[in-house]
């Protein structure tokens, strides 16, 4: 699974074959690793309901047992599928408690087998919630808690999943100069490993970096190669996310009207796995792209107000702000005032971050 992807049949078809073995035996240590391994197929396949289901059981079955090693990465299972899901408040509970749970390990349990440390995961899980949430010094704060763990305990895979991770936390972040930085030391390694997911989403998020910076050609290029050889490994999952990437990219080459196919398929990618926690951001891109594409505001306008209301909806504060402040660009019409006032409303509910990109970008809409 680590060389070749989560998602492959193989894996499938070998735990499968072991939960069966653990159903004709009597439950034993081995059945939680079983579970896991199950449950990390159906989710990278972005079956996220499967994937709850599973993680639950094997959150249920390690507590039954008493397995203390397990029970950071069981919670650390159910938080992942609710953070996709867009259910950042439950996510952020179960995560809180693998984070609380964990005890670093210098070479994974015999008593569960994970491909990746669960304090590593949990962090990174964390990371993301808080800056969707709107505490963008907290998730920072994970992100580099996360690198740092991840290097003390040298373990490859690991190592290669958090600095992955982080290029994706930078990426949400919009610090293009900190999304390369990670990307490329996550290339690395996964080239160095033959982690083919990690070198794929590397060299998505390098790609998406290089265009930002005005390298579009090389950028789109990356961005290219990395989807692709996403899909080939069979995974679904983040799908609506690095199209959306890819969007920016070619929305950079002036490929407005492929970008807005792409967000198109974004959109009913993430309808059909139900993957949530991006899918303001999909609205908020395609009301941007509409307008650059030559469509009425009153369209972009639709788009940004069912930003808004995703984002509300999940509590993701980050992104409700990030489209508030597009809605207050648009041209003045009889509203303006209201989404003005909409737009402090959301600035006042934070507390920190104020360094960032999208806290900066208020500030100076609403004159402060």
């Amino acid at each position: 699974m680590a060389l070749q992807g989560h998602a492959i049949r193989e894996a499938e078809r070998i735990y499968a074959h072991a939960r069966e073995l653990c159903w004709e035996l009597g439950e034993g240590h081995e059945l939680p690793s079983v579970l896991r391994g199950l449950q990390r197929v159906r989710l990278v396949r972005g079956e996220l309901e499967e994937a709850r289901m599973l993680g639950e059981g094997y959150l249920a079955v390690a507590r039954r047992q008493g397995n203390q090693a397990a029970l950071p990465d069981a919670h650390l299972a159910v938080g992942e599928t609710l953070v996709f899901g867009g259910s950042l408040v439950d996510a952020s509970e179960h995560l809180r408690q693998g984070i609380d749970l964990h005890t670093p390990r210098p070479s994974p349990s015999s008593d569960v087998m994970v491909l990746q440390d669960p304090g590593i995961g949990c962090r990174f899980y964390a990371a993301l919630v808080q800056w969707l949430t709107g505490n963008m010094d907290q998730a920072l704060g994970y992100a580099e808690e996360m690198c740092r763990a991840a290097d003390a305990l040298g373990h490859p895979y690991t190592r290669a999943y958090a600095a992955g991770r982080s290029a994706m936390i930078h990426h949400v972040r919009r610090d293009v100069t900190a999304t390369r930085a990670a990307a490329e030391a996550a290339l690395d390694l996964g080239t160095a490993h033959g982690f083919e997911l990690v070198r794929a989403q590397a060299f998505l998020l390098r790609g998406w970096a290089l265009a930002m910076q005005g390298e579009t050609g090389e950028g789109l290029a990356l961005m290219t190669e990395g989807q692709a050889a996403w899909g080939k490994t069979g995974a679904l999952l983040l799908r609506p996310f690095h199209l959306a990437v890819l969007s920016e990219g070619l929305a950079h080459a002036n490929r407005v009207e492929d970008a807005l196919l792409l967000l198109a398929d974004a959109r009913a990618a993430a309808e059909r796995t139900r993957e949530r926690w991006w899918e303001a951001e999909l609205y908020r891109l395609t009301g941007e792209l509409s307008l650059r594409g030559g469509r009425q505001p009153s369209v972009a306008a639709r788009w940004f107000q069912g930003a808004v209301e995703v984002a509300r909806c999940q509590g993701a504060r980050s992104l409700e702000l990030r489209t508030s402040v597009r809605l207050c660009r648009l041209s003045p019409s009889p509203e303006s005032s209201r989404w003005t006032e909409a737009l402090a409303a959301t600035y006042e509910q934070f507390t920190e971050g104020f360094a960032s990109a999208d806290l900066r970008q208020a500030r100076a809409q609403l004159g402060r």
